[in-house]
């Protein structure tokens, strides 16, 4: 195994999906605050849809500065600097909220993002490294059931707190941030005494590395459908929230009991693809999976635009294992040396889950959140379109050196 994760002499795997988990986890606080923002300052979609862009445009801003602790800390104190950093983070964000100065809500949350995307760019080479793992697809696809339960639970537990309209001094926002800074605390502990060894040494990132990066096949082609995904499964779950808030006949459940929903279906459709992997390629499960969450959408929209939240949810099934089949796919053959680099490309594609969404909310603004749906159904012809297209960009394959 090219990753070791020891603690005095004891091998470690719980470390990484902890990480995972904190990352789904928090992503998904995101859908709650749009909709407290929504219910309480009366705001429109579109700029309550600036949270989520500030989470995903972060990706661009932490690229930099995590290459640079990396390279002068190494993977364990940088993770353990970017689990404090968030919660200090949680504590800004719980005092904005206590303070009811929600301008400032906006500020706190990308530096909120900026700390869990440290987290992220530094944990998702550690990953890459164990790419010769005889199943690594269905090593891959396990490991990120961790950042799916997160994102399941969280809706649903944050909802309690955040949405709370009943005075309750244990159950309000700002209560919510202490926890959540004090869990932040707990994983940053965990962090420093888990020690981290990898193949991956090339920690340093320059723009001409990205470029020259991005003309090997599968990095390039990989970034693509990273992006088109991450939109796609970032943006459903929040407009089913929105249109269940704006809308309650929609379902008989609250927004975030739907967002929940649609993270458990993705859960179990991980669990099953498991043992999926086992007799279909990757390629063929994405681009089944393409196919039918285009069917349910354009059926849905036609026919039962009343009831289209409820339908949507069962996308989850079909979003299922899509990202653990992209991100092992391409980086299955790549060599070592270019690691960190397709890391940290694909979570630079993770962009698109404030592109997308914000393109999807625009779209909500003119022709309303139902027939916006179609912006999704055109992300999954995207996504096949560049899954089954095998011409390398411009005929280039980087050389190993």
């Amino acid at each position: 195994m090219a990753l070791i994760m020891a603690n005095k002499n004891k091998v470690y795997t719980h470390a990484i999906p902890v990480i995972i988990f904190v990352g789904g986890f928090t992503n998904n606080v995101i859908p709650t605050l749009i909709l407290f923002l929504k219910n309480t300052q009366g705001i429109n979609t579109t700029y309550a849809m600036l949270l989520q862009c500030l989470l995903f445009t972060s990706y661009f801003v932490t690229l930099i500065p995590s290459t640079m602790l990396i390279q002068r800390f190494g993977y364990q104190r940088t993770l353990t600097f970017a689990s404090l950093f968030c919660s200090i983070s949680c504590l800004m964000i719980a005092l904005i909220m206590y303070l009811n100065q929600n301008t400032y809500l906006y500020g706190a949350v990308f530096l909120l993002a900026f700390g869990i995307t440290l987290l992220r760019l530094t944990v998702t080479p550690l990953l890459v490294a164990i790419r010769g793992d005889s199943n690594y697809h269905r090593t891959i696809s396990r490991i990120m059931t961790a950042d799916t339960i997160g994102a399941l639970l969280s809706p649903t537990l944050s909802a309690l707190w955040i949405l709370n309209t009943t005075p309750d001094i244990w159950f309000c926002p700002w209560v919510f941030f202490i926890l959540m800074a004090l869990a932040m605390v707990g994983v940053g502990v965990k962090c420093q005494q888990t020690e981290l060894a990898t193949q991956t040494n090339n920690h340093h990132i320059t723009i001409d590395g990205i470029y020259q990066s991005l003309q090997h096949r599968d990095i390039f082609r990989g970034s693509i459908a990273t992006f088109t995904f991450i939109g796609i499964e970032f943006s459903i779950p929040v407009f089913i929230g929105l249109l269940v808030n704006e809308q309650p006949q929609q379902s008989f459940l609250s927004p975030t009991s739907m967002i929940s929903s649609y993270w458990t279906l993705i859960l179990a459709g991980r669990i099953i693809s498991i043992t999926l992997l086992r007799y279909f390629k990757p390629h063929t499960m994405i681009v089944a999976g393409s196919l039918s969450a285009i069917a349910i959408t354009l059926f849905s929209i036609a026919l039962f635009p009343d009831h289209l939240a409820v339908f949507l949810i069962s996308l989850g099934l079909c979003n299922a294992y899509m990202f653990p089949c992209i991100f092992s796919i391409y980086t299955k053959r790549l060599p070592t040396e270019l690691h960190y680099y397709a890391s940290s490309i694909f979570l630079l594609a993770f962009a698109g889950g404030a592109v997308i969404p914000m393109l999807q909310s625009h779209l909500a603004n003119h022709i309303g959140i139902i027939n916006s749906f179609i912006l999704t159904i055109v992300c999954y012809f995207l996504l096949i379109l560049t899954i089954t297209t095998e011409r390398s960009p411009r005929g280039v394959e980087l050389e190993s050196t």
